[in-house]
């Protein structure tokens, strides 16, 4: 619960712009070596994820989870969806992985969400992680098949 950087940047300056000195400061901050950005998870709102911002992470080793920039991109992205899964949690709302390639220097996953609107439409989010569905569980400190991991507990 700690700021590690704190940067005031001009009001019409997007987050997508600052990622880069944001996490140079940081890195310097914390000592952050090559070795050491492989254990770290960045995680941005979707003003920082664009792609030339999520590349420049991946590039630097860091492992990320953020919300894709575009709106438009992900009603694209979400239309590649070849099977959608209700959420149990909250209805109404699905999720589906993204089959379409990606242009990413590394290997991500994305997950597509939808919500009905009023209107019948669906809104649209698309998830952009390079972690595992197994590193989120550990995260969430939830078993995987059933089973407790000994490093969550």
């Amino acid at each position: 619960e700690e700021s590690v950087v704190d940067q005031l940047f001009e009001g019409k300056k997007q987050l997508y712009a600052g990622v880069e000195s944001l996490m140079e400061a940081a890195e310097k901050v914390l000592g952050l070596e090559a070795a050491d950005r492989a254990n770290v998870i960045v995680r941005l709102d979707a003003g920082g994820g664009t792609v030339e911002s999520v590349n420049w992470l991946l590039k630097r080793g860091y492992e990320v989870i953020t919300k894709d920039f575009s709106g438009n991109r992900a009603q694209k992205l979400a239309a590649t969806v070849t099977q959608w899964h209700d959420d149990p949690k909250h209805e109404g709302r699905q999720i589906g992985e993204v089959t379409q390639p990606a242009d990413y220097v590394r290997e991500v996953r994305r997950i597509a969400v939808r919500c009905p609107r009023r209107n019948g439409d669906w809104a649209v989010g698309i998830l952009i992680t390079t972690l595992t569905p197994a590193d989120v569980m550990r995260l969430a400190r939830q078993p995987i098949d059933g089973k407790e991991d000994e490093r969550c507990v």
